[in-house]
């Protein structure tokens, strides 16, 4: 199955080569395979993009739209220095919203600092940045009817990436921005032009049972508990009322617990270690850390009520706002994806 994964991933990347600028180093990397010996562009150097990604905290970096999310920021280059500070290079800009803004205010603002973070970023990135913005706004938005009604291929959608950048002509619907598809795998797997949802499948499968060799190797035979929202009980309803998510979820190879947690954007957090209560999860993308209790904790109640009530983890609430999966996608200011993250995933495992 990890073959096969990786062929799919393979196979994604390589249908952008000419979007992305015509470089196909990107698509030679797979998952869990070693960098090439060719750098990449900055603007595709996932290590890179990851750094950048990794000074943007929640104490310094708040309540921002998600057009000026931490992703899109970084990027497109920029660090977070200080609160509500930006830097690239030898550029510096300020995003603050102060209170009382009328939401016209709001809005007007938003174009403005978005310009800013495409056309003052450091040179490297600002052809880069100004290339797809421009294309972005020409990008017809996957839906929930054309995902479930549609089917197309990777293959399909690079092509035509590449000719409305060449020619401006119409697209395909999209999910993920392109620009974002070689920095992490976790975008690869929400961006599933197949007709059967294959790819997002294979990836989800893959990584459940790293989840799920991790806690039976580490967990002692412990039992973990994590509650599957009504809002997700309510959106399955709403694409298939005859849907019987349990069954789904037991139709499946390996256990339920990491199979729902790496739908929901989650993984083992490999640096910390496991504690007396729990194990800490991470999101990939939004670097979101929470705890996954054991069902029976041996702690004093009072801890437990405390432990609960700081970070235990909810598969969609946990994640940090700005995260693909709680709020889906932003083309720029006033355009994002009607699908969040954790929609797309399901909407992709229950096609057959």
């Amino acid at each position: 199955m990890e073959k096969r994964t990786e062929d799919l991933v393979d196979a994604t990347l390589r249908s952008w080569d000419e979007a992305f600028d015509g470089v196909s180093s990107a698509s030679k990397r797979t998952r869990n395979t070693p960098r090439s010996a060719d750098p990449l562009p900055i603007y595709q150097d996932r290590e890179a993009f990851e750094e950048r990604l990794g000074t943007f905290d929640t104490a310094t970096y708040f309540a921002k739209p998600i057009s000026l999310s931490p992703i899109v920021c970084a990027a497109f280059g920029w660090r977070n220095t200080d609160n509500d500070i930006l830097q690239s290079g030898d550029s510096t800009l300020c995003i603050d919203f102060q209170p009382g803004l009328s939401s016209e205010a709001r809005d007007q603002l938003v174009e403005q600092y978005y310009g800013k973070i495409v056309s003052e970023t450091d040179l490297p990135f600002r052809n880069f940045a100004k290339r797809w913005t421009r294309a972005m706004s020409k990008c017809k938005l996957e839906t929930t009817q054309s995902l479930i009604v549609e089917g197309s291929s990777a293959e399909s959608v690079g092509k035509d990436i590449s000719r409305m950048l060449s020619d401006k002509t119409a697209m395909t619907d999209v999910y993920v921005p392109p620009y974002l598809l070689p920095l992490s795998e976790e975008f690869i797997k929400l961006d599933d032009h197949t007709a059967d949802g294959s790819q997002t499948k294979l990836i989800v499968e893959e990584d459940s049972l790293k989840i799920q060799q991790y806690l039976h190797s580490n967990s002692g035979g412990a039992q973990f508990e994590v509650r599957l929202p009504a809002t997700v009980l309510n959106f399955c309803a709403s694409l298939d009322p005859e849907l019987d998510v349990d069954e789904l979820l037991r139709q499946r190879k390996g256990d339920k617990l990491p199979y729902l947690l790496s739908t929901f954007g989650w993984s083992v957090d490999h640096v910390t270690s496991a504690e007396d209560d729990g194990i800490i999860v991470k999101c990939n993308v939004c670097n979101a850390r929470a705890r996954l209790a054991k069902a029976v904790s041996s702690q004093p109640q009072w801890k437990r009520r405390k432990a609960d009530s700081d970070a235990h983890l909810r598969l969609i609430e946990s994640h940090r706002v700005h995260c693909p999966y709680a709020c889906g996608f932003s083309f720029g200011p006033g355009r994002k994806t009607e699908l969040t993250g954790w929609q797309k995933v399901i909407t992709c495992l229950i096609k057959s």
